[in-house]
């Protein structure tokens, strides 16, 4: 459980950090692209900030709240994911039940 844990904080860091870098460094990415990947992460932070980034002094944190907002949805879905495709480990014990 540990192991699926840091693995989806590090999975959901990866997948956003990487995202939010190529966008802003390449702009190789249409802009509904970004736009559909920053949603989940737009939705939380709305929740901070419910006027948006035009809330005057709130703008800096605004792109923070946007940017973690997006991690913790990754971090659940890689969590989520991961869990979903983790098979309990079988002791040699119960591997045979007539040996």
């Amino acid at each position: 459980m540990r192991r699926r844990i840091l693995a989806s904080v590090i999975l959901g860091l990866g997948i956003t950090w990487t995202f939010f870098r190529v966008e802003a460094w390449l702009s190789i990415i249409p802009s509904w692209v970004s736009d559909i990947f920053a949603f989940p992460g737009m939705m939380i932070a709305r929740f901070l900030y419910p006027a948006g980034i035009h809330t005057g002094s709130g703008t800096p944190n605004w792109w923070w709240a946007l940017f973690l907002g997006s991690v913790l949805f990754y971090v659940i879905l890689c969590f989520c994911i991961l869990s979903f495709f983790h098979f309990p480990r079988v002791k040699s014990d119960e591997k045979n039940p007539l040996g």
